[in-house]
């Protein structure tokens, strides 16, 4: 199964970004976002794209205090997104991809014994 990482990353952060600083719901923010990006491919429907950003929403703030845990103060939208991609890949028991594994090693270190 080969999914778009760079893609969800960008579609989750973006979501998360407009009802942060639009004020705007989350099934207003995933129609936005979709105009601009695919939420949909051969892998993953449009429903359980939304499903996945529906979940980030909603773990956001154990998201973003993990992240103070972790000795950082101010991070990115998209980084809050990679960090909560490779936590629900891990979850699942499916493997992360390298690219994602590396870029959350290099924000954050070893996340491994932080998550255990």
């Amino acid at each position: 199964m080969k999914v778009n990482i760079d893609n969800l990353i960008a579609v989750m952060a973006n979501v998360l970004y407009l009802i942060e600083r639009l004020e705007i719901n989350l099934d207003r923010a995933f129609t936005v976002v979709c105009r601009k990006y695919r939420c949909s491919s051969g892998h993953l429907t449009r429903e359980e794209v939304f499903n996945l950003v529906h979940d980030f929403i909603s773990r956001y703030y154990f998201i973003e205090s993990l992240t103070q845990k972790l000795g950082r103060k101010s991070v990115s939208y998209r980084t809050y997104a990679k960090l909560f991609l490779y936590i629900k890949l891990r979850e699942l028991g499916l493997s992360i991809p390298s690219k994602l594994a590396k870029a959350v090693s290099r924000e954050f270190g070893s996340v491994e014994v932080s998550l255990d």
